[in-house]
């Protein structure tokens, strides 16, 4: 644990104070997350994640690397391994991997906000080759461990041998993809109370850099909205800034976002306790905000999902009425268990009033089919919801601002 801290230790050292790790970056394969986390740094940020590189890790990989290097060179000779002798070199590989990859993220904090996309993407390149040799050093390493076994107590090894390889890959794996590594926003948004806060929740891929970091889809209705108020309500609107990632940690993420966007409005509601909220989010954005509405006091006037991929099929807020789950309900809302069963949906009873989810009859996300999913993966529908296909934004808008006006006395 103490190694963990260390990094940023010295970032607060020199006087970084953010909340956000100075290695966040050497967990996240997603590039276009990059961007996001440099931006969140600040300047004092940038400077202690190059010096940190620089010192910290530069030391750090060698030091992993000849570790398991002689743990693998142990391990081949006491299980009794012939050939294969580059397999002892992974973790020399992983280091040389998380070398460039932190000479990646150096040129793109010095060039910051002017970063080069080729450098972005090769800098993530080196990211999931670092974690995927480590993930196979593990196997080896694993693998060796059970020829050890099974020489000591006279077993069969080859089956077992491959089995145990096969099971630590996987479990390696599944914890560089499926844990959160994403940090909390360096600084979420404060402003003033008012009648009504309108907070936006952007989807994957979407930058806090544009659309006032809420996202081209849910952006929309709430500048919709803001015209319906403007003269009447004094209102406020921001985007969300949590951060998101690649596809395979998107649950992950989701799950992080959804508990994050509860403690933001547990203190937006103790600090301005007669502000009215209404909540807006698009695709890995809506999917939090669905996960996170049980748990969201009654100053919630109106809740907007478009594009869900935890979207519920046949609630009664569902607007477009199909038969299918989202593309992560399942996976999301009910884990595997129950398979078969309909997915529970986590909107209380007193809350379904206030939520209305919007879904594309031809969005792979939101209406997966074989069908959907070819014919979204040729037109890109997920994100054209902006556009108001079918009148979509105009009836999200004419839902919320109706709820408003009911609730909320000029």
């Amino acid at each position: 644990m103490m190694v963990v801290h260390l990094p940023d230790a010295l970032a607060a050292a020199l006087g970084y104070a953010g909340q956000v790790g100075v290695l966040a970056p050497d967990m996240n394969l997603w590039p276009p997350a990059a961007h996001e986390l440099l931006a969140a740094y600040g300047p004092a940020g940038r400077r202690a994640m190059i010096l940190t590189h620089l010192t910290f890790d530069l030391v750090f990989p060698a030091a992993y690397a000849i570790l398991l290097f002689n743990v693998l060179i142990r391990l081949r000779r006491r299980a009794g391994v012939s050939g294969r002798p580059l397999l002892v070199a992974l973790p020399l590989a992983a280091a040389l991997a998380d070398y460039l990859e932190n000479a990646g993220f150096i040129v793109l904090a010095i060039t910051y906000p002017n970063e080069l996309p080729i450098v972005t993407w090769v800098t993530g390149f080196f990211t999931a080759a670092k974690f995927a040799l480590l993930a196979v050093t593990a196997g080896v390493a694993l693998a060796w461990t059970s020829g050890v076994i099974g020489l000591r107590y006279h077993r069969v090894r080859g089956p077992g041998v491959v089995i145990s390889g096969l099971l630590a890959v996987f479990l390696a794996t599944a914890v560089v993809f499926g844990s959160d590594p994403s940090p909390r926003a360096s600084s979420l948004p404060s402003p003033l109370c008012s009648d009504v806060l309108m907070v936006a929740l952007r989807g994957n891929g979407d930058l806090t850099s544009q659309d006032n970091g809420m996202g081209g889809d849910a952006r929309v209705v709430v500048d919709g909205l803001s015209r319906r108020f403007a003269g009447v309500l004094d209102t406020t609107a921001v985007g969300f800034p949590y951060v998101t990632g690649p596809p395979a940690q998107v649950m992950a993420h989701v799950r992080s976002a959804a508990r994050l966007l509860q403690a933001y409005l547990d203190d937006r509601t103790r600090r301005c306790p007669t502000e009215h909220l209404v909540l807006v989010g698009q695709s890995e954005g809506a999917a939090a905000l669905h996960l996170a509405l049980p748990l969201i006091g009654h100053q919630l006037v109106a809740s907007v999902l478009l594009a869900d991929p935890a979207r519920v099929s046949r609630t009664s807020y569902d607007d477009l009425r199909s038969p299918n789950d989202g593309l992560l309900a399942r996976l999301l809302l009910a884990g595997l268990n129950d398979i078969g069963r309909p997915v529970p949906d986590p909107v209380p009873a007193s809350l379904l009033q206030a939520v209305r989810s919007y879904c594309l009859s031809t969005d792979p996300v939101c209406d997966p089919t074989v069908s959907t999913e070819l014919q979204g993966m040729r037109s890109g529908i997920h994100t054209t919801y902006r556009d108001n296909p079918d009148g979509i934004v105009d009836r999200a808008v004419a839902f919320a601002a109706s709820l408003v006006y009911a609730r909320v006395t000029p």
